[in-house]
């Protein structure tokens, strides 16, 4: 997935370069790469906006699906792998991507 991703962004990027020139896409690159690197201290500022609300499974909170009572073992593993994903976005979201996913089909939208 992750060569494939990289394959289609080269594709897109030469696309982008023929329409809008070099130079244009150079500089939304260098904007976007300050996006994700932009920092306060030792913390990433973009980080402040991909924090997990309280109460959605990438925060830590364990709910049962649609239909159960319970939670089970492989939920909750699930959940966990979903909490340290995010953690691992909130740290570092340039190296991250774009493995994080905005949609859960399982808990609706949410980081």
């Amino acid at each position: 997935m992750q060569a494939n991703y990289h394959r289609l962004l080269r594709e897109i990027e030469e696309r982008w370069e023929k329409r809008f020139g070099a130079n244009q896409i150079h500089e939304l690159r260098e904007s976007l790469r300050t996006l994700l690197t932009q920092r306060e201290g030792g913390r990433l500022l973009i980080s402040e906006g991909l924090l997990a609300p309280e109460g959605v499974v990438r925060s830590g909170k364990q709910v049962p699906a649609l239909g159960r009572e319970a939670v089970a073992a492989a939920a909750r593993q699930r959940s966990r792998d979903l909490v340290q994903q995010t953690q691992l976005f909130i740290q570092d979201p340039a190296h991250t991507l774009p493995h994080y996913p905005l949609w859960d089909m399982n808990r609706g939208f949410g980081p």
